[in-house]
């Protein structure tokens, strides 16, 4: 596991007690995109298994299908991969593009800190955030 993401895992493993977020990390893909695959193969094995990963699960959405009911508010992107931070069906934030471990891991730390999310808040008051 990277060391963005044990940093966030120890973070969330600090809290006092369990707490039920409704945000999830929409990952917005197409069949036979290479950075999608790179993703795949890369980093989400280790993101499903993280504590980050576990309160925010990772939900994979495939461009070229209908775009989820519940997902309404969330504008749809044209290109992938794109990754969407989103809580109760609205969007918090996103990024574009899938390079390496270390820069998705670098773009979801800066994601969360800016998110206005329990999640975020729980991250900033237990210094997981900084």
């Amino acid at each position: 596991m990277t060391r963005v993401l044990a940093a966030l895992s120890i973070a969330l493993s600090t809290l006092y007690a369990p707490t039920v977020f409704s945000a999830e990390l929409v990952f917005v893909e197409i069949k036979g995109c290479v950075y999608c695959i790179r993703f795949d193969r890369q980093m989400a094995p280790a993101y499903a298994t993280s504590e980050i990963g576990k309160r925010v699960p990772l939900r994979r959405v495939d461009l070229m299908r209908r775009w989820p009911d519940d997902l309404k508010h969330v504008e749809r992107p044209p290109y992938t991969p794109v990754f969407i931070l989103v809580e109760d069906g609205r969007e918090i934030g996103r990024f574009l593009g899938y390079r390496s471990p270390r820069q998705f891991n670098r773009d979801l730390r800066l994601m969360l800190q800016k998110a206005p999310l329990k999640l975020a808040e729980h991250l900033r008051s237990s210094g997981g955030g900084r």
